[in-house]
């Protein structure tokens, strides 16, 4: 990247929210427990879509692998629509993304660190002995570097106002069944960082690398 994000200004995270490992209508496996099961019998036979080589999705199937002791055939993408349009075709097996996501996808199961709301009886990674694989996906504003402080300050207060106005909720929640999350400032700034780390930690072990 042409920056370096620990030297960004952290405003606000707006959302947080809980992924889902989601499986083909043609996939004869309904939950995470059974997708482990299943790998486990059959390294490399199930195909899981990412949305390209490096990027959340891989390293977040790649986590799983690892944590799981399973092994599946990487398939990228250039974005989660072609990813979602081979799952519906049954071309590939597997995938992990947030919601919304298109009619007649299996959801089998929660990659996030808690249970999603819209999905209450699909346990997460961790809840079925699958540890160390989960992640969350979040989006956030951020400002250039060195921002003064009375106009971060400013700006916070002013998202912050948005993402508690009952109009805002209820819009997004329609959407994804996930409040607004609100994390500013140092808070929001310390979880990029632990996310950073995490993910270099699995780039590193698992040998990915991006093509110049």
């Amino acid at each position: 990247m042409p920056y370096k994000f620990d030297e960004l200004t952290y405003l606000t995270r707006l959302f947080n929210i809980p992924p889902l490992m989601f499986g083909s209508p043609a996939l004869q496996i309904n939950s995470t427990a059974e997708l482990v099961t299943y790998m486990k019998a059959n390294p490399g036979k199930i195909k899981y879509g990412s949305t390209g080589t490096g990027a959340v999705v891989h390293l977040g199937m790649s986590s799983f692998e690892s944590a799981a002791g399973v092994k599946g055939l990487h398939v990228p993408y250039t974005g989660i629509a072609p990813v979602y349009k081979d799952l519906l075709g049954g071309h590939i097996d597997i995938t992990e993304a947030a919601p919304p996501f298109p009619e007649g996808i299996k959801v089998l199961g929660t990659v996030g660190s808690k249970r999603h709301p819209g999905y209450p009886d699909r346990p997460t990674l961790e809840e079925i002995g699958v540890k160390g694989a989960t992640w969350d996906l979040w989006y956030g504003i951020c400002a250039p570097p060195n921002l003064p402080k009375p106009i971060a300050d400013r700006l916070i207060a002013e998202l912050t106002a948005v993402i508690k106005n009952p109009e805002a909720i209820a819009k997004y929640v329609a959407q994804t069944n996930v409040p607004p999350d609100g994390l500013s400032g140092d808070d929001f700034k310390s979880s990029v960082v632990a996310d950073y780390r995490k993910w270099k930690a699995v780039a590193d072990r698992e040998n990915i690398k991006l093509k110049d």
